[in-house]
């Protein structure tokens, strides 16, 4: 009995995260100035309309890595102080990785 207990309670956790897994996206990339270099401490925010989603900031090599993002219609937008921002819209129907890399002037 308590073998069939166990084996159902690992079913169910197997089940539980297939059911959960790819239920959300990632944006991962790399900003870049005009001279291909990396901007550090930029911010990459995820927007719906003008409600911000999630955001991150790039790290000192100008890569950046967003999770969790559920499926849907997003903007995206980069910006740094004293710089202007750089608009890159994309539609985001299932869950899935997506990679944008910019570069300056944004």
């Amino acid at each position: 009995m308590q073998k069939r207990i166990f084996f159902a309670v690992i079913l169910l956790l197997f089940v539980s995260t297939a059911i959960f897994a790819g239920t959300t996206g990632k944006l991962a990339g790399k900003v870049k100035d005009e001279k291909g270099d990396p901007v550090p401490y930029a911010n990459v925010v995820i927007m719906k309309g003008e409600t911000i989603i999630t955001g991150t900031q790039t790290k000192e090599n100008g890569q950046y890595m967003i999770i969790n993002i559920p499926p849907g219609v997003y903007d995206v937008k980069c910006s740094m102080m004293s710089n202007v921002r750089k608009l890159v819209s994309k539609e985001k129907k299932s869950p899935e990785f997506i990679l944008i890399s910019m570069k300056q002037p944004f």
